[in-house]
């Protein structure tokens, strides 16, 4: 499953600032988070019989956990665009942070750029092999 391998892949780069990061590699990324945040409110929910919104420490101690790696992604992602990481601080000031978002939604850059080359994918490797 891909949203797996790119999960393990962000986590496996948690400390790494340098490089790229493509849309899809993000966007798994982020998608397993949701998940993962929903399935430990969820379970809360199942054994303390509380509310969604009340004080989750399984959610608040896995934001923490993630909080680097997705900072290094997010970071990874912006260079894979040709930006700086420091455009990762726009989130900080509202509804400039929109600009932010959609940045991380643009297309790769083609070939390599001054972050480096991008990687291809596993899948996209064996493409016209017989």
């Amino acid at each position: 499953m891909h949203i797996i391998k790119y999960y393990k892949k962000c986590m496996s780069k948690y400390i790494t600032f340098c490089g790229r990061a493509t849309r899809k590699e993000f966007w798994y990324f982020t998608l397993a988070n949701m998940l993962i945040a929903l399935s430990l409110s969820m379970i809360w929910m199942a054994l303390t019989s509380k509310d969604l919104w009340d004080n989750n420490p399984l959610r608040r101690i896995y934001s923490i956990i993630i909080f680097i790696p997705s900072l290094t992604v997010s970071i990874r992602r912006l260079h894979d665009i040709n930006r700086s990481g420091w455009w990762i601080l726009l989130c900080l000031i509202p509804f400039i942070n929109i600009i932010l978002l959609l940045c991380f939604c643009v297309e790769s850059d083609e070939g390599s750029n001054k972050y480096g080359i991008i990687e291809i994918d596993d899948d996209k490797k064996d493409i016209g092999k017989p």
